[in-house]
């Protein structure tokens, strides 16, 4: 069963409540981390950095705690489409659209990286799964910034 399809008005991810569940959990708390990163003195670490930009290096350190706001904006993005009840996620911007992409590939990453390489493979099958039925659901409206019923 395909987890987004499309309407006249945009996309919608139909969820359990434990898949809505994890996304709420998950997104909120890679804001979190972005926060006390961006919040933190100094530098921002390199090993989060990198998480989120595989190719910053050290001359790029110092613009990344701009991109890292950048990012957070985005994820907020994402989180403020997460029902407060029920399964379904609506999803009405290519923007929007975006974010969620992005949400989705940055929770597999963080996954990866916070249990040293043993997430579970099935879990991170399914988030590449939902990230991907996204963007083809979304393909013809997917212009960021755009909005789907233009």
């Amino acid at each position: 069963m395909r987890t987004w399809e499309q309407t006249s008005t945009g996309v919608i991810g139909r969820f359990t409540p434990e898949q809505i569940w994890f996304f709420r959990t998950n997104f909120t708390d890679i804001l979190a981390l972005l926060d006390e990163v961006i919040a933190a003195p100094g530098p921002p670490d390199p090993g989060f950095a990198l998480l989120v930009w595989p190719k910053l290096d050290e001359e790029a350190r110092p613009p990344a705690r701009t991109a890292l706001a950048s990012s957070r904006s985005v994820l907020l993005q994402a989180v403020h489409t997460i029902p407060a009840a029920g399964n379904t996620v609506r999803i009405e911007s290519g923007s929007t659209t975006w974010a969620w992409i992005w949400a989705l590939q940055d929770i597999r990453a963080v996954l990866v990286t916070r249990l040293a390489g043993n997430a579970e493979q099935r879990d991170l099958d399914w988030l590449g799964r939902v990230a991907s039925e996204l963007a083809e659901a979304a393909l013809p409206f997917s212009d960021v910034g755009r909005p789907i019923d233009s």
